[in-house]
């Protein structure tokens, strides 16, 4: 990162790579939102530069991050938000205690769901000029989020129900017709042994490329696994 940069002239970071086969080799799940890279070392590959460092620790802090960006599109003249948004569903208690107590001092927005998704999120945020410094931003990011705890790694992973649940998408339309995820093929649910095959082979595919410390809880990318694992062995004997 180039602290002496101004913002006006940095690279503008907007969908990642070039397409689906590089993606795989750098995130566990792609896209300008909700993206979760297999390691630190690849969040400058989505993160404009002012969010690098605050994307950075936040991934230390086992904290999500939704979505971010610090940019004014190479205008001169102009102002503007360097903002980095995370998923608050990603929190453990302390943490939410923090974001309500900083609502209520009014240093961030109010938790909003994202884009209707169900995701619930709120932004950090620093303003920015065109002659603002790359320095400046980040170090005014990373004391916001120097503002959270430590947690255990609370997104990312899924129990072997929870993958089994995702195998059947319901039809809006009929009330009993179900589509398989993977072959999109339709199925009533009074099919009953067809679905449990459905469900067993879409978690036999989906649990393959992911990583599990018991069978029981599985996590998108080694590298989640091995922070949850850190935790727990560093917390070990601590109530919680």
């Amino acid at each position: 990162m180039a602290r002496d940069t101004r913002i006006k002239d940095i690279k503008i970071i907007r969908t990642g790579l070039e397409n689906s086969e590089e993606e795989e080799k750098y995130f566990a799940k792609t896209g300008n939102e909700s993206c979760i890279p297999l390691n630190r070392d690849y969040i400058p590959l989505y993160a404009d530069e002012p969010c690098v460092e605050a994307c950075q620790l936040l991934y230390d802090l086992n904290i999500q991050t939704y979505t971010s960006g610090g940019h004014v599109d190479g205008k001169e003249n102009a102002t503007s938000e360097a903002f980095i948004g995370i998923v608050y569903d990603s929190l453990s208690e302390e943490n939410k205690q923090i974001v309500r107590k900083l609502i209520e001092k009014g240093l961030i927005d109010e938790i909003t769901d994202a884009r209707g998704r169900g995701i619930h999120v709120f932004s950090i945020t620093v303003p920015i000029t065109s002659d603002s410094l790359v320095g400046e931003v980040s170090d005014q990011l990373v004391a916001i989020a120097s503002l959270f705890r430590q947690q255990d790694v609370l997104y990312g992973k899924a129990t072997l129900e929870e993958i089994k649940d995702r195998a059947l998408t319901k039809d809006k339309y009929e009330d009993h017709l179900y589509y398989d995820t993977l072959t999109l093929d339709p199925v009533r649910d009074d099919e009953i042994e067809k679905i449990e095959a459905i469900r067993q082979n879409y978690a036999d595919e989906v649990c393959s490329t992911m990583f599990t410390e018991d069978g029981v809880v599985f996590y998108v990318s080694e590298d989640l696994l091995h922070k949850h694992q850190e935790y727990v062995k560093q917390n070990k004997g601590v109530e919680l």
